[in-house]
């Protein structure tokens, strides 16, 4: 399949380059990580990071690894449960709303799901927003490259403070 084949595919995967192109502008939205996946992304290659430098340890194995994923898909199906809250805010809400048109959440949900009442719908990562995670997203949008964009906030804050000062 060559790259010039963009209306047979949704998605370019380059393996070569580390790259993924989305092409389908209907699958764009939805692929978009959120701030806090991109929190949950970071916390897991640190500790694989860590894992790769020490085998022993717990924190980065392969077992681990699954067993974050499973929280966090645990957490969204939680959140996806919790009709007219806002609780699913930090997942992407497009990738959700498709996810709950689905005919696999559709059986999963007319099942029953025991015990999901009890664990608190939330995103693993929810929480503050760091100037970090706030140069992420800007770049993310404005099409600069993260350093760029923190050299960028930094100056903005630092002119904020001044002023603030005087």
């Amino acid at each position: 399949l060559t790259t010039n084949e963009n209306d047979w595919v949704d998605a370019i995967v380059n393996i070569d380059k580390w790259s993924l192109t989305i092409v389908s502008p209907l699958l764009k939205s939805p692929l978009l990580s959120s701030t806090a996946d991109e929190k949950f992304c970071d916390y897991l290659l640190e500790h694989v990071n860590k894992e790769v430098e020490n085998e022993t340890q717990w924190e980065g194995s392969e077992e681990w690894i699954r067993a974050q994923f499973k929280f966090y898909l645990v957490s969204l199906l939680c959140c996806s449960l919790c009709q007219g809250s806002s609780s699913w805010i930090d997942f992407n809400f497009d990738f959700v709303s498709g996810l709950k048109l689905t005919w696999h959440y559709l059986c999963w949900k007319e099942r029953g799901q025991p015990g999901m009442t009890e664990i608190e719908p939330q995103h693993p990562f929810r929480g503050d927003l760091s100037s970090y995670d706030v140069s992420r997203r800007v770049a993310k949008f404005i099409g600069l490259s993260e350093e760029r964009t923190g050299r960028i906030i930094l100056d903005a804050s630092q002119a904020v403070k001044s002023v603030q000062r005087a």
